[in-house]
C-alpha cells in the first residue's frame, strides 16, 4: 500500500471516528452525558410465552418491548462500549502516528525503521476500516486487507 493510500485510510478513519464518538456521546439537552447514562443493560419483561424486554439506562427506557435476541444486542453495544472502541482504535492510531514521527527520527536504526513499521500496521488498518466498509468515502480497493 502506497504511503498516500495509507494516509487517506488514516483520514477515513478519524473522520468515522469523530462521527460514532459524537453520536454515543450524544444529549438531547446538549449537556455532556454522565457516563453512568452510557450504560444500557436488557431487563428481560419475565413474560414466558413471548419473552422480550426493555433496553434501560439508568431507569430510563431506551428501546421497549424488544425480543430478547435484539434486545441484549442493543444493550451489549450501548454508548459506553462504543466509546471504549473508539479508544482502542485511537490507540492503533497513535501507534501508527508514532512510526510517522519516526520517520524523521534523529538516529538512522529509528528512521529506517520506520517504514517497515508502517507497512506492517498497514493491514491493521485496513481490518479497522471494514467497519465502515458501507460508509460512501470507503475505498474497498485501496484498503483491501490482506486475509
Amino acid at each position: 500500500m502506497k504511503d498516500d493510500q495509507i494516509a487517506g485510510l488514516v483520514a477515513f478513519l478519524r473522520a468515522r471516528l469523530t462521527e460514532d464518538e459524537q453520536t454515543a456521546s450524544y444529549d438531547p439537552d446538549g449537556r455532556d452525558p454522565h457516563p453512568a447514562d452510557l450504560v444500557w443493560t436488557y431487563e428481560p419483561d419475565g413474560d414466558e410465552e413471548f419473552p422480550g424486554g426493555n433496553v434501560v439506562a439508568r431507569g430510563h427506557y431506551i428501546v421497549q418491548d424488544q425480543p430478547q435476541a435484539i434486545g441484549a444486542h442493543i444493550a451489549r453495544h450501548d454508548p459506553a462500549r462504543v466509546l471504549r472502541d473508539i479508544q482502542a482504535s485511537r490507540g492503533v492510531l497513535s501507534i501508527y502516528d508514532q512510526m510517522t514521527a519516526d520517520l524523521n527520527a534523529p538516529d538512522f536504526l529509528t528512521r529506517g525503521m520506520a517504514p517497515v513499521a508502517i507497512t506492517v500496521l498497514a493491514p491493521v488498518l485496513c481490518h479497522l476500516a471494514r467497519a465502515w466498509s458501507d460508509h460512501p468515502d470507503y475505498q474497498a480497493e485501496a484498503w483491501k486487507p490482506i486475509a
